[in-house]
């Protein structure tokens, strides 16, 4: 039964939360508290007065000034009541938007690890949910009005006779019981439900949104394949209900019958004390509502004590997120550096392993690799060799498993991350354009530089695109925010990508295999226009088609996660290795016609 009782910091945590986004809620609601404590003891009170003034032969003013002093107390505390309720649902409204803005702002900021887990996305989720935490404040509220409420009409209760507490306590505990029950099952079935809910959410999107696989649903006629997907998911979401559902109709039958038995014994005891003479037809009325309005008083906050105990568990996945979040935001390993501008750049692996979450064997294996500045580093190695993960742990997506990546003679986990990140510019196969206009996605800004954009289009043979389109640079990338955006090809998407990696000016470029779609032809004419607009930038790029590498100043050679062979074409080709015998399979017609840097 331990958990019937709220922990004494969970109404702190949740006025601290409060506070923290909307102040102004707790001072709406606590007015509202005090109103909801007045009105059940005024309602059981007030007729006493009336009925006593009507039967010991007051006159018509007397009778009438207690009715109308009444029913003006009722008003006033209705009106100011409907005010105070307002005025609290609007801070709500603001409280539940702003928490969660906070929210996507620290899922924003979280580590790729974090984000590709299962289990973290789960926790987003229910941590979502404690943008309801001011219907949990008013479960408080409530709570303690009818925790003043239960104590006034007690003391009323127990002025007639000690049995009626006791009928009254046998339903309060049997209705515990119950609610006790049913908590412990919904915390059972909860993290189950936030797995059902987070592949409920990927099903729907695919048949309703159709977003990122319109085309593979029509071409291969999965509507039947999909929606049987959907149904079974329902049907077992279904199930579940329906279970909880019988619990609880199963419960609210035993306790309707209970209750109507302890009315029918109240009923008989103060029928039987009216009869003897020891109270008259207004205690009778007083005593009669003063014991069903405890009953329910006390319902209600058994209640309300179960709806407290499943909004705290959303607390306590908030407090978790925010503790991730503040772990992550150091981002350090150590004391913070601050590294300010570079005009030289030594990027250093330091004996770097590393291994996924989950998984055994290493994905990178003691790797020692020292990059220069302005060099240009071309990664090459077969599929899964750990090309892509080098790239990762070098964007701070994981920490190394061991050994440290340094910039400069710095742990990059020792640097800020919105320093850090402001080195880099990166490209990857899995790159992302936004459905805003060409110049924000390129400067990723409201304010942009629209002739350096300008510019930079040029510079990739864009210049025809933004010509046509129908307001130049401020026109949006495809039609999903604007209806008057135009849709681009893949090609143009993928230098979209390339301008906003230049835009950004970093010293440090990464391209992880960005032209990966692109026929030989295009990918050359795009790694030509790069090369030149990053003069004087350290470039890192990972790609399986190897004529870039001849443009190169350095190529990392990488097989089962370790660095294998390293040196420049000439020497790696003498050498007659791994990458000699990946670069004598691949066709090399327009390697020759490529320009050397």
């Amino acid at each position: 039964m331990k958990q019937l009782i709220p922990k004494l910091k969970g109404p702190f945590q949740i006025v601290r939360v409060i506070c923290r986004y909307q102040p102004s809620y707790i001072w709406w609601s606590l007015p509202q508290m005090v109103m909801q404590a007045v009105l059940p003891i005024l309602s059981v009170y007030a007729p006493k007065l009336i009925i006593e003034k009507l039967t010991d032969g007051s006159s018509y003013p007397s009778v009438a000034g207690v009715i109308v002093s009444y029913c003006m107390v009722l008003l006033i505390l209705k009106v100011a009541g409907d005010f105070f309720l307002g005025k609290s649902k609007l801070a709500a409204d603001r409280f539940a938007r702003r928490l969660r803005f906070e929210i996507g702002k620290m899922t924003m900021n979280f580590r790729i690890s974090n984000l590709e887990a299962a289990s973290h996305r789960e926790l987003v989720h229910m941590a979502n949910n404690a943008a309801k935490l001011t219907e949990t404040f008013g479960l408080v509220q409530q709570m303690i009005s009818n925790m003043v409420t239960i104590s006034g009409l007690v003391a009323i209760a127990v002025r007639l006779d000690f049995i009626f507490l006791v009928a009254i306590a046998v339903v309060f505990a049997v209705k515990t019981l119950f609610m006790y029950l049913q908590f412990s099952y919904g915390r059972k079935v909860r993290d189950e439900d936030a797995k059902q809910n987070r592949i409920g959410d990927y099903l729907y999107g695919l048949v309703y949104s159709n977003h990122g696989a319109e085309k593979e649903i029509r071409l291969n006629n999965l509507e039947s394949w999909l929606m049987g997907k959907i149904k079974h998911f329902r049907e077992e979401m279904l199930r579940k209900q329906y279970m909880q559902f019988r619990m609880s109709t199963l419960f609210e039958i035993l306790m309707s019958v209970l209750m109507a038995a302890e009315s029918f014994a109240v009923l008989m005891l103060l029928s039987d004390q009216y009869l003897a003479g020891s109270i008259a037809i207004a205690d009778f009325t007083m005593y009669f509502s003063t014991v069903t309005s405890l009953t329910s008083a006390l319902t209600s906050f058994t209640h309300q004590v179960r709806n407290y105990q499943d909004q705290v568990l959303n607390i306590r996945d908030y407090e978790k997120l925010m503790k991730i979040f503040e772990e992550e935001n150091n981002g350090v390993v150590g004391e913070a550096i601050h590294i300010g501008s570079l005009t030289d750049v030594k990027i250093v692996f330091h004996n770097v392993s590393f291994v996924y979450p989950g998984c055994d064997q290493k994905a990178l294996d003691h790797i020692n690799l020292t990059i220069k500045d302005q060099e240009k580093l071309v990664i090459v190695g077969l599929n899964g060799s750990g090309k892509t993960t080098l790239i990762k742990l070098l964007c701070k997506f994981y920490p190394p498993t061991e050994g440290k990546i340094t910039l400069n003679g710095i742990d990059i986990w020792n640097i800020p991350n919105n320093e850090y990140y402001g080195m880099l510019g990166a490209v990857f196969q899995d790159y992302k354009n936004f459905a805003f206009s060409f110049a924000e996605n390129i400067a990723l800004t409201e304010e942009p530089n629209k002739e350096r954009i300008q510019d930079i289009f040029d510079a990739l043979g864009m210049t025809d695109l933004i010509k046509n389109a129908p307001s130049k640079l401020d026109t949006c990338i495809s039609k999903r925010f604007d209806v008057n955006g135009i849709e681009v090809s893949g090609g143009e998407a993928q230098k979209i990508a390339f301008a906003r990696a230049v835009y950004k000016n970093a010293p440090i470029f990464i391209l992880d295999e960005p032209t990966a779609s692109l026929d030989a032809k295009a990918e050359n004419e795009l790694y030509t226009d790069f090369l030149e607009l990053s003069r004087g930038k350290t470039v890192l790029f990972i790609s399986h088609r190897l004529a870039i590498s001849t443009l190169a100043d350095n190529i990392a050679v990488f097989n089962g996660g370790r660095l294998v062979e390293h040196g420049n074409h000439r020497d790696l080709m003498q050498l007659g290795g791994l990458y000699a015998e990946m670069f004598e399979k691949q066709s090399r017609p327009y390697v020759e016609k490529m320009p050397i840097f």
